[in-house]
């Protein structure tokens, strides 16, 4: 018979993971036939601390580097003077460094506290965040996972102030391949990213335990998928984000197998 996919609607309490950096967007889950993705600022605080977390990338044309004057260093040197061995050097913003140096660049393990509250822990090359590691924000933003050339790049875990996680690809501080979204209200994300906005196949599993298996563009659904019920009786088409009509159960699973599917083939591994 009929069913009212209303009646199975998602709360009005909004998922709210948003990513407060310059790598992040927002996702709103506030409705039963919608979903919609906010774009934050692409310029807000990582861009922001770029004098004192990106040591060697120039900002606006200035080589950040000679920014920061340095005020002092404690440690082994080589033969020729150059940092060399374990040592700690201060710089006059603020900034920390404890680790190693290999002529007179950083190399190895080591732990930066910058000057604005921020904290790095992990592998440097060539004077750069470089390997696996960890920053941390000061409003205790984490992520964990592989760095490029002070980029977050590679697979990592993202654990937000409010309670939400990502886990999965990263590519130049952008999620990037396949990933997992966990809202603070129990609702999940998984899907394909590039750019750091869904864009491939995409399952969201509701807190109330409606599921969505469906087809998103640059951050927007654009329909071919469905919603399944909580108890799996009922399944609808969704027709970008917008509840469309009541089909068979066999045709909403060979929709469901198609696009779960696709999802599996995804550019990074959870």
């Amino acid at each position: 018979g009929k069913y009212s996919f209303d009646e199975q609607s998602e709360s009005k309490e909004n998922c709210n993971g948003v990513f407060a950096r310059s790598f992040c967007h927002g996702f709103s889950l506030s409705s039963s036939d919608s979903w919609s993705v906010s774009s934050i600022d692409t310029q807000s605080d990582t861009t922001s601390e770029c004098s004192s977390v990106i040591i060697t990338v120039s900002t606006n044309g200035i080589d950040t580097a000679n920014i920061k004057t340095k005020l002092e260093y404690k440690g082994e040197r080589n033969s020729q003077g150059e940092y060399h061995g374990h040592g700690i050097m201060r710089w006059l913003n603020g900034d920390v460094f404890a680790g190693l140096w290999v002529r007179g660049l950083r190399e190895g393990l080591g732990t930066c506290h910058f000057g604005k509250g921020a904290v790095y822990v992990g592998e440097w090359k060539c004077d750069k965040m470089n390997g696996q590691g960890m920053y941390q924000w000061p409003d205790g933003q984490k992520y964990i996972g592989d760095f490029v050339e002070n980029f977050m790049e590679g697979s990592g875990k993202c654990e937000y102030e409010n309670g939400s996680e990502y886990i999965g690809g990263f590519k130049c501080n952008k999620r990037h391949g396949r990933g997992r979204f966990q809202c603070k209200n129990g609702s999940e994300i998984i899907g394909i990213y590039r750019d750091d906005c869904l864009d491939g196949p995409v399952i969201i599993r509701h807190a109330s335990g409606v599921v969505d298996v469906d087809y998103w563009e640059n951050g927007t659904p654009v329909g071919g998928g469905v919603r399944w019920t909580a108890d799996k009786k009922y399944v609808c088409e969704l027709n970008k984000g917008k509840l469309g009509e009541q089909m068979t159960l066999c045709q909403g699973k060979i929709i469901t197998e198609k696009i779960k599917t696709a999802l599996k083939g995804g550019l990074h591994d959870i």
